[in-house]
């Protein structure tokens, strides 16, 4: 603990926040910016995982002011490398504000917490804030905190190039003429296979599904099966599977992380490569998008499209043509004399 002026911060490592725990949990449930990849339970899957962050150790930040809860950080540290980052094992994390406070108090709390960063021997800081897309309503907090930390002198390290479509934006009366032609024409011809989406508990057909999937670019998915049973197992209303069948057979999957309220994030698709005459993706997609329709969500992010600099142009073109938006996703650095 760490108290200074009004402020006191506490560090936590292994995301141990015994008697705060409660606390915490109240503060993200009001919190404008709350999402699954903030919540403590979400963040504790790297405890349990088969596929650890070599190298790095959960610390994470808590602000209190006069007993309350006034900004929350779940970071990692590698103290090898120097670096906290806020947060390593999330697509992104914070600082995540009370929505009371100032600017001027959110800067003076900023500027704390890195001097507070850099007495535990850090001479880096990166942050992963969340991005507009997903807080639309919101989105001038993050914007007054982007200001912020560009103040402060913080610069931009790394861009991820998204793809977003805005479920508002489609055709609700015949959402599908608002895909591309080839996207109306692959799943007309998916449809003449009479194929059929699930919603299922069977993470493991759809985890050797993905696997398979990705042998075939050399890379292996970013979540081991024990990752997503016991994410799975914590939010079973938000991390959902989708599997697609053809006379029985499972031949693609899908799975989604309910991020926000209204705002999904589709983590993996994948297919059967035997199957692709099938045109089992595009067909999957489309009746994803018809059930999120159905209930009520305003936005599917359909991940980044690159890897550092490197766009992957098929990937960007896949995506965009389910009337998919670039939707941008930014990570600050800050070097610590």
């Amino acid at each position: 603990m760490n108290s200074l002026e009004q402020y006191t911060i506490h560090t936590f490592e292994n995301i141990d926040y015994k008697e705060y725990e409660k606390k915490l949990n109240t503060f993200l449930a009001d919190n404008s910016l709350s999402n699954l990849f903030c919540l403590p339970d979400f963040l504790r899957y790297h405890l349990h995982s088969d596929c650890p962050l070599i190298g790095y150790r959960f610390v994470d930040l808590i602000i209190e002011e006069k007993s309350n809860i006034i900004c929350y950080i779940p970071g990692t540290i590698n103290s090898k490398k120097k670096i906290f980052e806020s947060h390593i094992g999330t697509s992104f994390s914070g600082p995540y504000f009370s929505s009371q406070l100032d600017i001027s108090k959110k800067s003076d709390i900023i500027k704390k917490i890195i001097n507070h960063i850099h007495s535990l021997n850090i001479n880096k800081i990166i942050f992963r804030l969340p991005p507009s897309f997903y807080f639309t309503k919101q989105s001038h907090f993050i914007n007054e905190l982007e200001f912020i930390i560009f103040s402060l002198n913080f610069s931009v390290s790394n861009y991820d190039l998204n793809v977003v479509i805005n479920l508002d934006q489609l055709n609700k009366a015949n959402f599908i003429s608002s895909f591309s032609c080839s996207v109306r024409r692959n799943y007309k011809t998916a449809s003449s296979f009479h194929l059929q989406m699930e919603m299922t508990n069977d993470i493991k057909t759809f985890y050797s599904i993905l696997v398979e999937n990705r042998t075939k670019f050399g890379v292996k998915p970013t979540h081991s099966l024990l990752d997503l049973e016991y994410l799975k197992l914590q939010f079973p209303e938000k991390i959902k599977f989708f599997l697609l069948y053809d006379k029985g057979t499972p031949i693609a999957g899908l799975c989604s992380f309910q991020v926000t309220d209204s705002a999904l994030n589709v983590f993996y698709f994948c297919h059967i490569r035997s199957h692709e005459k099938k045109k089992p993706v595009d067909y999957l997609l489309i009746e994803y998008i018809k059930w999120a329709l159905k209930n009520k969500f305003n936005i599917i992010d359909l991940g980044p499209t690159n890897e550092g600099q490197k766009i992957n142009y098929g990937l960007l073109k896949f995506k965009r043509r389910f009337n998919g938006r670039v939707a941008i996703r930014k990570k600050f650095q800050l070097l610590i004399k």
